[in-house]
């Protein structure tokens, strides 16, 4: 948009940003590559880290700081840049896509809409591998005593074949901890990553979605069309993560 193009954001939920199913945890220099102007999105600063295998648990540093964001109001910022930048938004809405003859076509609310390219960004649920989409559950965790400052993962193959268990520091007494599985499964392994942690309180919101490790998808991508962040298989399959590659993607595709 900033270099002339008309661009329509087309958003299926009625509020940027929500839900809000993802950790938000970054890297200081990835979040430098995509931009700045995110510094009202930051909820903690990380340094340092434990790692617990089973029972057993020991403590590392990063040789860089990790942010964690407020995913929600990271993606309003985002989308705040876009219409600065000229683009329109659409929230609500459905996109439909087909192509014939050569021409994209979308179809939003009853009403056709023709597009010279199309970024998709669906997330997960654009993601065609869904056998290497593993389900997680995550909490937002009320800290009763012995607040973390710190990240924490927790490693049992018997319990988690693929992936692991995590605890995110959130501000204000608060966490994230999850763990893959469904609820059932995951609260769990969750309580046990808090008591290893040594920490007491309650899961006070409680959500389930898809993690991508599948890698790279591209064989709808072509001149007109591209597939982006989850929908592209943009995350790193040993952490599901991909706010930064999911952005760089973007960054990218609009470019071309």
């Amino acid at each position: 948009a900033s270099d002339g193009a008309r661009v329509l954001l087309i958003e299926k939920d009625t509020e940027v940003g929500i839900p809000e199913i993802c950790g938000g945890l970054v890297s200081s220099s990835g979040l430098e590559m995509i931009g700045s102007g995110f510094e009202s999105a930051v909820r903690a600063r990380v340094k340092f880290g434990k790692v617990f295998v089973g029972d057993e648990g020991f403590e590392f540093g990063f040789d860089q700081e990790l942010i964690v964001l407020n995913r929600e109001l990271f993606d309003k910022l985002m989308a705040r840049m876009a219409v600065k930048a000229g683009s329109d938004v659409e929230l609500g809405s459905y996109a439909i896509y087909s192509r014939k003859n050569g021409v994209n076509t979308i179809y939003i609310r009853g009403k056709k809409l023709t597009a010279k390219y199309v970024i998709n960004a669906t997330g997960v649920s654009g993601y065609p591998l869904k056998e290497e989409v593993v389900r997680a559950t995550q909490t937002v965790y009320a800290v009763k005593e012995n607040y973390y400052e710190e990240i924490a993962v927790y490693i049992n193959k018997d319990i988690m074949r693929r992936l692991f268990a995590w605890y995110i520091p959130y501000g204000d007494g608060m966490a994230k901890i999850g763990a893959v599985g469904p609820p059932d499964q995951s609260l769990r392994i969750i309580e046990k990553v808090a008591d290893l942690a040594g920490i007491r309180g309650r899961p006070i919101k409680v959500f389930s979605s898809g993690i991508v490790v599948g890698g790279p998808y591209t064989g709808a991508n072509d001149e007109s069309y591209v597939q982006i962040g989850d929908a592209g298989g943009q995350a790193k399959p040993t952490t599901g993560g991909g706010i930064i590659f999911g952005a760089l993607g973007g960054i990218y595709a609009g470019s071309l």
